[in-house]
């Protein structure tokens, strides 16, 4: 007997789409971050129509699941509620962004802005999580998180040469 997944209606996108959304929430359970980063670019391919919204839903439920399980004990609550705190006034700009740029447009920026901040993450430059930088963190994870749902690299490296219990809680 063979299983046929058309003949039980279940389209092949859809299937792709839940396992890059298990690999991505498993990610994310593992390391903190990282459900959208992993997902955004499978679901842009095969479903564009289900970015940013779908995509901002999944990262937003996941976190408050985690949070619920069990309340992280080492967060660094100062330099994140800053970046939250950024995040939220930002969030504005990206919706308008979302609105009145061309989709292409919009994934471009986003994507060179994202590649950039994997080079310096590579490279010796160490950022500390300061006021400023907190802030800065904040607007660009505030206008990528609602562009394309993928606001956790800005984060990641704002905190990325903390200790690892702190980076992950955070």
């Amino acid at each position: 007997m063979t299983l046929s997944l058309a003949g039980a209606g279940l389209d092949h996108g859809v299937l792709a789409l839940g396992l890059v959304l298990f690999l991505g929430a498993f990610i994310q359970s593992t390391i903190g971050f990282g459900i959208n980063v992993v997902s955004a670019p499978v679901v842009f391919l095969l479903r564009p129509d289900l970015v940013p919204g779908a995509l901002v839903l999944v990262g937003f439920v996941l976190p408050i699941v985690q949070l619920a399980r069990r309340a992280p004990p080492d967060v660094a609550w100062r330099p994140l509620s800053w970046t939250l705190l950024a995040r939220l006034l930002t969030t504005p700009l990206g919706v308008w962004l979302v609105v009145t740029l061309d989709q292409r447009w919009v994934a471009t920026i986003l994507g060179v802005t994202i590649l950039l901040t994997v080079l310096v993450s590579l490279r010796s430059v160490q950022i500390r999580p300061t006021f400023g930088n907190a802030l800065v963190s904040g607007v660009l994870s505030g206008i990528s998180g609602v562009t394309a749902a993928v606001g956790g690299p800005f984060t990641a490296l704002l905190f990325q040469h903390e200790p690892p219990p702190r980076l992950r809680d955070t």
